[in-house]
C-alpha cells in the first residue's frame, strides 16, 4: 500500500487480495477535497482490514487497520481506478 496526500486530496494505492475467491488486483482510490482528517500510523507495509464509505452530501470514510494506517475523514468526491489484475 502507498499513500500520497496533498493539501486537498488523498490517494491510496492498495493491493487487494481475496484469497477465498482467488482474486488479486491493484486499485488506486483518490479522495477529493478531504476535510475533518484524522489519519495516523502510515507505514509503507500497512494492511487495511476494512475501508468503509458512507455517502450523503459528503462521503465519510473510515479505515480500520490490521497493521499500521488507520483513521477517518470526509471528502466531496471519490475516484477509483483499476491499475492491474
Amino acid at each position: 500500500m502507498s499513500c500520497n496526500k496533498d493539501e486537498n486530496n488523498l490517494t491510496l494505492n492498495i493491493d487487494y487480495i481475496d484469497s477465498g475467491k482467488s482474486l488479486r488486483a491493484e486499485v488506486e482510490i483518490t479522495f477529493h477535497s478531504i476535510f475533518d482528517v484524522n489519519i495516523e500510523k502510515f507505514i509503507n507495509n500497512s494492511v487495511i482490514h476494512s475501508l468503509t464509505i458512507l455517502s450523503g452530501n459528503n462521503h465519510w470514510v473510515t479505515i480500520d487497520p490490521c497493521f499500521g494506517f488507520c483513521g477517518s475523514f470526509k471528502c466531496r468526491g471519490i475516484e477509483t481506478k483499476l491499475v492491474k489484475t
